[in-house]
């Protein structure tokens, strides 16, 4: 009998060790699992950075070259380029490589993709992501107005087409804006409510757009020569020699730099326009105490584009004002009103501040006849969205 005792207790004895095998083998195999696990996401993750520090690399790269007056050239080089051959780096011992594309289609039409694939030194399967950078500043051209650092309508103003600010708010007129309204992006919900009742779709930025000055090297003179010639003095009274500009869509080189305008209403009788239309004149204005003066009246079919870096107050402050087709880059420029007077402006403008704080019966309206792709030394980018 006991012999038998003995033998169940051997059976029972190997049975446990077997379950215990087992039980010690699927908590290895469980904690080998789970350790594989973690150590794939440290692995994915160092992946995952990496592939952000290419995608912020080729950002920081092509936002520092924006003000390169062949920012244009330099984005077609590298989308070409990296296209065929990624642009390729390291980070510690993790790897990445870029590549940069034209966004043709869809929300993100006319921004660049950056994709930025990340590998691990474990060399597990790559991670990839995507970084777009907008061309923030055509969204302003496209607009009546956009001030950078704040919008007061005057009471009586009377606004066709759209306005914006990076500011997070708009002192509105009696009159509803005929357009749509951007406000910057920290505005808040009370101020997009009054934004809503006095315009057709108010929108908020992601970020502030930022605008570069205009680069004097994109507008070249002849013969050392400057627009207007130069100021001296005649009897007493300042006087411009003219040096004359014939406006040529087809002539690249007619870009113009000038130095002796104060004063564009004075300078307007020395431009020849074609009297058929089609004439197109590039103006970079550096005096620092330029105004446009009272009448800048571009002929039907023809568009000035004017570039100002100064901090002037370039309108005429009475009210009583006349510009047309006119294009104003001057982003670090005011347009106050201060008087009463009725005033016209058809163009596009991107100034410093617009403040009409009188009672002046100012229009504004967008002229759809400029071409806003034809304004130079804009091809500025910022951060736009990571996607996935």
């Amino acid at each position: 009998m006991k012999k038998k005792s003995e033998g169940y207790a051997l059976v029972l004895t190997m049975i446990l060790l077997v379950v215990l095998s087992l039980l010690g083998t699927a908590i290895l195999s469980i904690a080998y699992g789970e350790s594989k696990m973690v150590a794939n996401q440290v692995e994915n993750k160092r992946a995952y950075y990496a592939a952000r520090s290419g995608a912020d690399a080729m950002a920081s790269y092509i936002i520092d070259n924006s003000s390169n007056s062949n920012i244009a050239t330099i984005v077609s080089n590298l989308i070409t380029k990296t296209s065929s051959n990624p642009g390729t780096g390291t980070v510690g011992s993790n790897t990445f490589a870029v590549q940069v594309s034209n966004i043709n289609s869809g929300p993100y039409s006319g921004d660049l993709l950056i994709e930025s694939q990340g590998t691990a030194d474990a060399g597990n399967l790559p991670v990839t992501v995507y970084l777009t950078l907008k061309q923030a500043v055509k969204i302003a051209l496209d607009m009546a107005v956009f001030a950078d650092d704040g919008m007061c309508f005057g009471k009586n103003i009377t606004v066709t087409g759209d306005v914006g600010t990076n500011s997070d708010s708009i002192t509105f007129g009696k009159n509803p804006i005929n357009g749509d309204v951007i406000l910057g992006p920290d505005t808040s919900d009370a101020e997009m409510t009054i934004a809503d009742a006095m315009s057709g779709n108010p929108q908020k930025l992601t970020s502030k757009i930022i605008f570069p000055d205009t680069k004097a090297t994109l507008f070249p003179t002849e013969n050392n020569e400057v627009f207007l010639g130069t100021e001296k003095k005649v009897k007493g009274k300042t006087v411009i020699t003219p040096y004359v500009v014939t406006s040529n869509p087809s002539d690249q080189s007619n870009k113009v730099l000038a130095t002796a305008v104060t004063n564009l209403s004075d300078a307007m009788e020395y431009i020849e326009w074609p009297a058929d239309g089609g004439g197109e004149l590039q103006l970079l204005i550096t005096s620092p105490d330029f105004t446009l003066g009272k009448t800048v009246n571009v002929p039907d079919g023809n568009t000035l584009y004017l570039y100002y870096n100064g901090t002037s107050q370039l309108a005429e402050s009475s009210g009583n004002f006349s510009y047309t087709h006119i294009s104003i880059y001057a982003p670090n420029a005011e347009f106050n009103i201060t008087g009463g007077g009725n005033g016209t402006f058809l163009g596009k403008m991107i100034i410093g501040s617009y403040d009409d704080t009188s009672n002046s019966h100012v229009t504004l309206t967008d002229d759809s006849e400029i071409d806003e792709n034809k304004v130079v030394g804009i091809d500025t980018y910022q951060r736009d969205v990571w996607l996935k």
